[in-house]
């Protein structure tokens, strides 16, 4: 298949503050591209259109906010929301007005939502060709983030072990079932090679990797801000809790 021609969406999922924002954020720059804020679509267990399901969308200030930043006003959602179907309808609805929103109504789409990793499977499902990358991190790291609560409320070092398992355990498995529709990237691959790292993605994915350049200075190497921030006694109690992930992806 020829650069530029496939519409398949592909989606960038994982555990949080492990590097999806900074994936989606370089996938912008490639002119055929267009990535929404998060949607978590899929997230929720609840079924779509059940009162739950729709009370998350109607309340949830995190997602109204998202919305505001992709350009699409409540009554244009909730236009989108009662007339779909199910999750997929909400989905390429959603996205091919975000596609017009962003005055590129013939580029491609792609989701970055880390906690759609939770519904994989549903994902699945719905887009059977499409791609699922999945960017993983250190664990020491993503914990330090985590309670330091920068982007995300702080949160306990055993709240984070449990993000941090809870990814890799749906993706091991989920891996294991496709594993042609997984594409791992490394989060300090990401930041020590980004340029030849987003190459190969694009490449899989079937876009041109030329058109994509990234500003120099644009991507910080991995400070591992584990080493400052956490005692060694916490990293020992991380290490521990997260030793059979860590182990399956290299961080021992």
């Amino acid at each position: 298949m020829s650069y530029g021609t496939e519409s398949t969406p592909f989606f960038l999922v994982g555990c949080v503050r492990s590097g999806t924002t900074l994936l989606r954020d370089i996938l912008r720059m490639h002119p055929r591209l267009e990535g929404a804020e998060e949607s978590h679509f899929f997230r929720w267990s609840d079924p779509f259109a059940t009162p739950r399901y729709t009370a998350l969308y109607k309340n949830n200030g995190d997602l109204k906010e998202s919305r505001r930043l992709d350009q699409i006003t409540e009554e244009e959602f909730f236009s989108i929301f009662t007339s779909a179907q199910n999750r997929k309808e909400l989905q390429d609805a959603y996205c091919k007005l975000y596609l017009a929103k962003q005055r590129n109504p013939s580029g491609r789409w792609f989701d970055k939502t880390p906690q759609n990793i939770y519904g994989l499977f549903l994902l699945k499902e719905a887009y059977p060709e499409a791609t699922f990358v999945h960017i993983h991190r250190n664990p020491l790291n993503v914990a330090a983030s985590l309670r330091k609560g920068v982007v995300m409320p702080s949160m306990t070092l055993t709240a984070a072990i449990n993000y941090w398992n809870d990814s890799y355990i749906m993706m091991r498995d989920f891996s294991k079932l496709y594993p042609e529709s997984v594409y791992t990237i490394p989060y300090l691959q990401l930041t020590t090679y980004p340029q030849q790292t987003l190459s190969g993605l694009l490449h899989h994915v079937h876009e041109d990797p030329d058109k994509l350049t990234i500003p120099e200075g644009y991507v910080y190497a991995e400070r591992n801000a584990y080493t400052k921030s956490l005692l060694p006694s916490e990293q020992q109690y991380i290490q521990t809790a997260c030793a059979n992930g860590m182990r399956a992806l290299g961080y021992v």
